[in-house]
């Protein structure tokens, strides 16, 4: 299964918007995306240390991972991609590195991406 960045953002933000930490008040039901392809991501953003996630056994034997909250780091990679404009530039130069690249380089992108356009603000109110 690949990573999909757009689908860790989208946790991500609903993870950030949720009314407090517990693993089941967080909505992650998205009706384009199933529950396997959600769990794995979960698990990946866990892996990355943007988030703490719990694993629950499921009925059929399959764990599934849960969100629980956003770490430091997750709150800053999420701060640096939430502008639309910046996380399509992201997208865009992180895929001239080919299909496959690493979420370290997505997030440095972003911070990039970030601090470029804080320099164009500060260069358009002087």
């Amino acid at each position: 299964m690949k990573r999909n960045l757009d689908l860790i953002r989208r946790i991500l933000f609903a993870i950030e918007v949720s009314q407090d930490d517990e693993p089941a008040s967080i909505d992650l039901n998205f009706a384009d995306v199933d529950e396997l392809h959600i769990s794995h991501h979960v698990r990946l953003l866990q892996e990355a240390g943007f988030i703490h996630a719990i694993q629950r056994q499921g009925f059929n034997t399959r764990a599934f991972w849960i969100p629980h909250s956003i770490t430091w780091r997750g709150h800053d990679f999420l701060s640096a991609i939430r502008d639309e404009s910046v996380w399509r530039r992201v997208k865009a130069r992180a895929k001239l590195a080919g299909e496959d690249f690493p979420a370290e380089l997505v997030y440095e992108l972003a911070l990039e991406e970030l601090k470029t356009r804080l320099r164009q603000l500060a260069a358009t109110a002087a």
